[in-house]
């Protein structure tokens, strides 16, 4: 803390910025997650040029400050920040959501820049801090964040947060006098954020990687988070500026290429990177205070509103290549070359190190607090035997939890399938952290709510988009292949053993390229499916094949004996918005089918195909 920055505005900064930004990234989850549906994932040049134009607004704060100056500036942002994130909370209109988290995120921008040029080390400790109060927040909810999930409780601790933001605002002292610090490092801020939405606050990539169930998994970033903690306020003012930065650099770097290719130690990788990223966040912040420059904050602007350009690039890759770690690694070296040409940080103020300690504190607590309340509320599944050897399966593109109207609701999507009743389930389009799928793991929700096991199957190269399987019944030998062909995003097969009859039924869920043009991409896939079914009996393939029933698609299977159930079906039973049936459920020999109908929903931009069928002895 800075001698020309008192104690209690030191502390009203920091709970002010630290409670902005977890707003700030949780309507960034919403603009992005709505953006791409609304707008269009293939209308990538549009979706691209819109965050652009979202994550450059803050630089014109400095017209804002110009105009009205530094203190009303922090309060006309934070009355309009506080305002759209409740509002967001409230409003499920998908375009109206697009808005208000864009509002969200250029508000909090305006706010951080001045408060990072005039009250740097408050504001600093609160950007950091905020990065583990995101994770708690989450990890208290369920993997899902607050503004996806209405309900009494999500709006009263929206409504308390923002109440806190705005007293926060309100008892800061004068900025006539202030601390700011060196304005190049702020660039790494952008990519920053980037590790977080992707590794170090990522959930759904916790548990994925680590193969831990939940939440065990969630306790390993939870970790993470209190170790880094521990390092800032440990760093804080000693002379060792070097080889702290190189301890963190070679940790970070080591891990993370560890955590990525996953191994029986990836939770203590991902417990060191996300400390050591941490750590270098706030090296990059928390530089040494130098005299305040009024004349500066367009200096600022720029430097942070460039470091969201960055964000908004390296995601944009990161995505249209389906979970790229190049993009992970490109962000990682950003940010310690930032840390590299910040200075060291802060000495302490008066009090020594005890208001950071105490503001770890507080973090750390709300960390094991919110998995020590998941410990004792979660409960897996269980699978029961089958009792006879009929049984009702389904396929079901679910889009993410986006209906047709792109409105997200993870409820009505499980009220989908329970109408159903089915005893195995395949969902496409599954996302679990993609933060261009609203950033939720929708997964063990899902797991949870239809009391189904579930297999999963990713697709992606981070493995947090693609297919599942969820059963009532016993599973088995569980298998995925992720297709080496692809004209779009990348696709997969998931195969896994049900035990039902005398000898079982395999169940291969998959979903194939969508463009209409790649055609000779899906009958690649469509090659090494085959491949990967490798006669196996009594099978059923179920999934999203984007083809009509004439498709060669369909004749490749049907050359080989595997039957169209839904033959039977009439025209009017198609299972995508623009009036086709795509969606299927073949099978081998041995399977009967004593019923099958395309149930009529909306709750995503596909209707689910469901069957009875009865596996033969």
């Amino acid at each position: 803390m800075s001698r020309c920055e008192p104690a209690q505005s030191f502390w009203w900064t920091t709970i002010l910025i630290a409670l902005a930004t977890v707003f700030m990234l949780q309507g960034s989850r919403v603009f992005v997650g709505y953006l791409v549906f609304v707008v269009d994932q293939s209308q990538r040049v549009t979706l691209g040029v819109t965050a652009l134009a979202v994550f450059l607004a803050p630089g014109l704060v400095w017209l804002l400050v110009r105009a009205g100056g530094a203190q009303r500036t922090i309060l006309g942002s934070t009355a309009i920040l506080v305002s759209a994130r409740v509002v967001l909370q409230f409003w499920q209109e998908p375009t109206a959501r697009v808005v208000l988290g864009a509002i969200v995120i250029v508000a909090w921008g305006w706010l951080a820049i001045v408060a990072l040029h005039r009250l740097r080390a408050g504001a600093a400790l609160g950007i950091v801090l905020a990065l583990g109060l995101d994770i708690a927040f989450r990890i208290g909810a369920g993997a899902i964040d607050l503004p996806w999930m209405p309900g009494i409780g999500a709006h009263l601790v929206t409504v308390v947060v923002a109440g806190s933001v705005v007293v926060a605002a309100l008892r800061l002292g004068s900025l006539e006098s202030g601390s700011t610090g060196p304005v190049l490092p702020l660039v790494a801020l952008g990519p920053a954020l980037v590790l977080h939405h992707l590794v170090t606050g990522n959930l759904a990539l916790a548990q994925v990687k680590t193969g831990l169930g939940f939440p065990a998994a969630w306790l390993t970033l939870a970790l993470g988070v209190i170790l880094g903690l521990t390092a800032v306020v440990a760093a804080t003012g000693r002379r060792a500026h070097v080889s702290y930065f190189l301890m963190a650099v070679f940790s970070g770097a080591m891990t993370l290429s560890l955590f990525w290719t996953t191994s029986t130690l990836t939770a203590l990788w991902l417990i060191v990177a996300t400390a050591s990223i941490l750590y270098l966040t706030s090296l990059v912040l928390l530089a040494r205070d130098t005299a305040v420059h009024l004349e500066s904050v367009g200096r600022t602007a720029a430097a942070v509103t460039g470091g969201m350009v960055l964000q908004v690039l390296l995601l944009f890759v990161y995505y249209t290549f389906t979970g790229w770690a190049a993009m992970v690694a490109a962000a990682w070296v950003l940010l310690a070359l930032g840390a590299l040409i910040s200075t060291p940080l802060p000495r302490p103020g008066s009090g020594g190190r005890r208001p950071m300690t105490a503001a770890a504190g507080i973090v750390s607590l709300a960390l094991l607090l919110a998995c020590a309340w998941q410990f004792v509320v979660w409960s897996e599944p269980q699978t029961v035997a089958a009792t006879d050897s009929e049984l009702i399966i389904m396929t079901y593109n679910i889009q993410s939890g986006f209906s047709v109207d792109n409105v997200w609701s993870l409820e009505e999507t499980a009220r989908a399938i329970e109408a159903e009743n089915p005893d195995v389930i395949v969902l496409n389009e599954v996302g679990r952290g993609w933060l261009v799928t609203s950033g939720n793991d929708e997964l063990p929700w899902l797991s949870q709510r239809l009391e189904m096991p579930y297999v999963w199957g990713p697709a992606s190269d981070d493995g947090l988009w693609g297919n599942v399987i969820l059963s009532r019944l016993p599973i088995s030998d569980v298998s995925v292949e992720k297709f080496a062909s692809t004209q779009n995003l990348k696709r997969s097969v998931t195969g896994a053993r049900i035990d039902v009859g005398d000898s079982g039924l395999w169940v291969f869920g998959t979903h194939l390229d969508n463009p209409v043009g790649a055609g000779e991409a899906r009958m690649e896939q469509v090659t090494e499916l085959i491949a990967f079914w490798n006669n196996r009996s009594p099978a059923v393939i179920l999934g999203d094949l984007n083809a009509a029933p004439e498709d060669d698609v369909l004749t490749a299977f049907t050359d080989l004996g595997f039957v169209d159930l839904g033959v039977q079906l009439g025209p009017e039973d198609f299972t995508s918005e623009d009036g086709r049936r795509i969606d299927y459920i073949l099978a081998t020999e041995g399977i009967d089918v004593i019923d099958i109908w395309v149930p009529e929903t909306w709750a995503s931009d596909h209707k689910p195909v469901v069957a009875t069928v009865q596996i033969g002895d």
